[in-house]
């Protein structure tokens, strides 16, 4: 698991704004791409312990590669983001 600490969830959220603010331009509607795969995410409130003293977030991360809504111990990525 990866643990972050503040200063790392500050930095994420501006990168996503920045992400966002330059993907506002409209052109023309382009032809229906294949089914891809799916991306899941799983936020849960991690109390305090050992990882992170004040508690935090654990943030499960994936591609569902067999395509059944959920992600299985070998699809996830996993990191704690400490408050």
């Amino acid at each position: 698991m990866k643990i972050f600490k503040q200063p790392i969830i500050s930095a994420l959220i501006g990168a996503g704004i920045l992400l966002s603010s330059s993907c506002q331009k409209e052109g023309a509607q382009g032809p229906e791409g294949p089914a891809g795969i799916k991306s899941l995410l799983d936020v849960q409130q991690m109390p305090p312990g050992d990882k992170c003293t004040a508690g935090g977030l654990v943030i499960k991360t994936g591609i569902d590669r067999n395509n059944n809504n959920t992600l299985e111990s070998s699809e996830v990525d996993t990191y704690a983001v400490c408050v």
